[in-house]
């Protein structure tokens, strides 16, 4: 811009960039400068280059620089000119024009002239050497000729490799996916498939469709709105396209911006584009199916009571029922690694809930959390947390015990947090509540965010156990556990399907990937119990009283499953509000009602 007034518009610096660089905005001369290519020849330059051109690199880029020795041999030097090579007093009257970059660069650092606007030169550090080429070993020390490094500065900063590395594999962005499966079974490349490398060059699909490719995942459900965002499909007015195939309606949306799903019916063949999909927040549907094509999909796993699992496929049940004690995996992957520890406790001392959550692999850094209830104080106050085997809030005891106490932690890198405080977990889940103080508004509560793994995690504290709410985006690559394997598919996420892929079975204390027993703090022992309960058995030896007790106070809630977990969970505990009152019952009573009065105290 303004090259035709550029004597007077651009100001000195600018020219002689441009001028190096661009070969335009040259300040005109009695004798023209001549400006040489420093970089081709390099390799040769004593013999290649002659003179002129030897004095003009080695006073402008700081390569060609000749010693003449006792038996005038010419050796090449890769550094700038000795210490007491550049004259700052010559010609400083007209610095900018007179001096090459090198020599304002040194001029600038050893005697603070030369330097633009009085603003040091830009270190060499801040420049990206070509491709081919690496830092010099002085690199540290050394600057570019301006305040921003640019091309003109790859001798300075930069030298050859010796030895050129392999070159880098290709992207997968030069990879066909295996799609264009009629049956929607097919593959898709990801979202940000330019990013990732495949393992050899060139692209091999029998090995990298993994790498490259997301399997399109179909679902029996309707998502929109919460469950999943529109968006406008290539040739459509909106986000609706109809009469198409299933085929045709997944093409659409792999060539329209954004769209990483579609909503398909059947009948007049009608497709809509989604994106940022939540099974957990979409409808069960007969007439329609989602398919996930790209970008893969948040959904939520629960552990609730004693403990009944909401796997994320079952988004509306049947739920699992696990009642041996252990520490179970929840999500099994390469990426991610989630355990659960089900416990006896006060309230259910004769069968396990959920008293400890553990997390680690590559998608949290490689760090290890864990958080579990260790006692002997009832509600928070009796809750640890530890990060990378140190124990975080152990100094928060205070606030724990405090009704109205808040607490939050952060890592250092600020990929994990943690907050602790009264909240209202009815946004997390409809059966957050579910054995836990229900019918108060708010109620103390963890919920723990891990950034880069698309996770978090909300615990509603008991008086010493909690429910539990996983959200999580489907983890690259295959997963399992009580979670399920996140493929849409309910029904091979039923227990005897776990037991099948070897993924029921509790992981022993002593198992290297027990996660709370190598956990670094040596905080948490292992489980009170550890025993092989058959999940019916607590109906099966139900008291009749508690049993028809259980049945009646049950009725009233909305649907079938939560009836059923109701009385598994008062058949489970030996109690319906029947029979004499244990310590348990009295000691969660009184837990609850501190959480009552401090409810009404604040007019929740």
């Amino acid at each position: 811009a303004g090259l035709a007034d550029y004597m007077t518009a651009w100001d000195a610096r600018k020219k002689e960039w441009c001028c190096l660089n661009e070969k335009k905005g040259c300040v005109p001369t009695t004798t023209p400068e001549i400006h040489y290519d420093c970089v081709t020849g390099v390799q040769t330059w004593p013999t290649l280059w002659d003179d002129d051109q030897k004095r003009w690199c080695c006073d402008n880029q700081g390569v060609g620089c000749q010693t003449i020795t006792s038996t005038t041999t010419i050796t090449r030097t890769t550094t700038l000119k000795s210490i007491n090579s550049y004259d700052c007093e010559s010609d400083f009257s007209d610095w900018e024009q007179k001096w090459g970059p090198v020599h304002k660069a040194w001029c600038c650092e050893h005697q603070g002239k030369g330097c633009f606007g009085g603003v040091d030169p830009a270190k060499c550090s801040t420049l990206e050497c070509r491709s081919g080429w690496t830092f010099k070993p002085n690199a540290d020390s050394l600057f570019c000729s301006l305040t921003k490094c640019g091309d003109q500065d790859q001798t300075t900063c930069c030298e050859l490799l010796t030895t050129p590395g392999p070159p880098a594999n290709p992207t997968c962005d030069t990879m066909q996916c295996p799609n264009g499966d009629p049956n929607g079974d097919g593959w898709f490349a990801k979202a940000d498939h330019q990013s990732f490398h495949c393992t050899g060059n060139p692209c091999d699909v029998s090995v990298d469709t993994l790498v490259c490719c997301d399997k399109a995942l179909t679902c029996d459900l309707n998502c929109y709105g919460d469950g999943g965002k529109s968006v406008q499909l290539k040739g459509a007015t909106g986000d609706q396209v109809n009469g198409l195939t299933l085929q045709q309606c997944q093409d659409t949306c792999i060539s329209s911006a954004g769209c990483e799903a579609v909503v398909f019916a059947q009948a007049g063949g009608q497709c809509w584009g989604r994106q940022d999909i939540h099974t957990s927040k979409c409808q069960p549907a007969d007439a329609h199916q989602t398919h996930i094509l790209r970008a893969r999909p948040w959904g939520k796993c629960v552990l609730m009571g004693d403990p009944h699992i909401i796997p994320f496929d079952r988004p509306f049940g049947p739920n699992l029922e696990a009642l041996a004690a252990g520490d179970y995996w929840l999500i099994k992957s390469n990426q991610l690694q989630v355990q659960g520890r089900f416990d006896v406790t006060e309230r259910f001392p004769d069968d396990a809930s959920t008293t400890g959550i553990a997390v680690g692999g590559p998608l949290v850094g490689d760090h290890s959390f864990v958080v579990a209830y260790l006692g002997p104080a009832m509600g928070p106050a009796g809750f640890r947390m530890t990060w990378d085997g140190k124990v975080i809030f152990a100094e928060q005891e205070a606030q724990l015990q405090d009704p109205d106490g808040k607490w939050d932690f952060a890592s250092v890198d600020d990929d994990f947090q943690a907050e602790f405080g009264k909240m209202d977990p009815s946004s997390w889940h409809r059966e957050a509540r579910h054995t836990i103080a229900q019918g108060v508004q708010k109620i103390h509560s963890f919920k723990f965010t891990f950034k880069q793994a698309s996770l978090n995690i909300y615990l509603i504290l008991g008086p010493d156990n909690f429910n539990t709410i996983i959200e999580a985006k489907k983890v690259p690559g295959p997963q399992d556990g009580y979670c399920g394997n996140f493929n849409c598919n309910p029904d091979d996420d039923a227990v005897e399907a776990l037991k099948g892929r070897d993924k029921a079975q509790a992981v022993d204390w002593q198992d290297e990937e027990n996660m709370f027993g190598k956990d670094e703090s040596g905080t948490w022992g292992p489980v009170k119990k550890v025993g092989d309960g058959v999940p019916m058995d607590a109906l099966e030896n139900c008291d009749p009283a508690v049993l028809e007790n259980a049945k009646t106070k049950c009725r009233g809630l909305p649907a079938k499953n939560q009836q059923d977990a109701c009385i598994f969970d008062a058949c489970a505990a030996g109690k319906a509000s029947v029979g004499k009152a244990t310590n348990a019952d009295l000691a969660t009573a009184a837990w609850e009602s501190q959480i009552e009065s401090t409810e009404l105290e604040n007019g929740q």
